[in-house]
């Protein structure tokens, strides 16, 4: 196991958990804005 190859696993593991955690925040932001719009609605 050479030292770069390992880095390049790390840099790759890396970006897809930074990807895999934005998409969780927009995730998580767009459930909470539903539930305020479903909130809204139903008080109307």
């Amino acid at each position: 196991m050479s030292i770069p190859k390992d880095l390049e696993r790390f840099s790759l593991a890396s970006k897809w958990l930074r990807r895999i955690l934005k998409k969780n925040d927009h995730l998580i932001i767009a459930n909470s804005t539903e539930r305020k719009l479903l909130q809204n609605g139903s008080r109307s």
